[in-house]
């Protein structure tokens, strides 16, 4: 099968917009440990913008990178594979992730394990496992919406992050879900309709809710 692996390796200025990348994918042993496919970046900087990403093992995946724009893109049915996520930031910093649809995946929608990464107005619905995970520090994230999700809408796993503005509904899990993740704030967000409870703390001290 077709891929597209570290096109834009070790580069700060790369730009991709209006694409369309289908049914692309491969089986990888990658630091990520996730069956490549769609878009994976390693070491790079750049923009991905008003694309689309379907039906390959996963969506958009950062590696080791930071100071990337992902803005508009819509990823979805991604999977079967290992853990195929719609998008996924691994050891990735500073990364700006705006209006972004990811829905349809068949592990989360949305995955970040790397601190000081800017969400904002994603949807994150109808993945097979959660909304959006947070294992990492110091991210913030706004005004997103995690629904009809078959596991928990937000789920934070680290410290030091700021959840404001969003809304998590109709989800087979919890809606806020904190478990081993300390002194995060979290602001005016919405949880109902979850199968589970709407906020859950586990293991979790130090965290401000208003």
């Amino acid at each position: 099968s077709a891929y597209l692996e570290s096109f834009a390796s070790s580069t700060t200025n790369f730009a991709v917009s209006y694409g369309e990348f289908a049914y692309l994918g491969r089986g990888k042993s990658s630091p990520f440990n996730y069956s490549i496919a769609g878009l994976a970046l390693e070491t790079a900087g750049g923009s991905i913008s008003s694309s689309t990403v379907r039906n390959g093992f996963c969506g958009i995946i950062l590696d080791n990178s930071s100071q990337v724009t992902l803005i508009g893109n819509n990823i979805y049915a991604d999977g079967p594979g290992n853990a195929p996520l719609g998008i996924g930031l691994n050891n990735s910093s500073y990364n700006v992730l705006t209006g972004n649809n990811s829905y349809g995946n068949a592990n989360e929608g949305i995955y970040i394990n790397g601190s000081n990464n800017t969400l904002t107005a994603n949807n994150s619905y109808f993945n097979i496992v959660g909304g959006i995970q947070l294992s990492s520090s110091n991210n913030t994230v706004t005004a997103n919406n995690s629904y009809g999700n078959y596991g928990d809408g937000f789920y934070l796993g680290g410290p030091n992050n700021i959840l404001t503005a969003n809304y998590s509904y109709g989800n087979q899990g919890k809606g806020f879900f904190l478990m081993g993740s300390n002194n995060d704030i979290l602001m005016a967000n919405y949880s109902y309709g979850n199968t589970n409870v709407g906020l859950a703390l586990q293991a979790a001290t130090g965290n401000t809710f208003a």
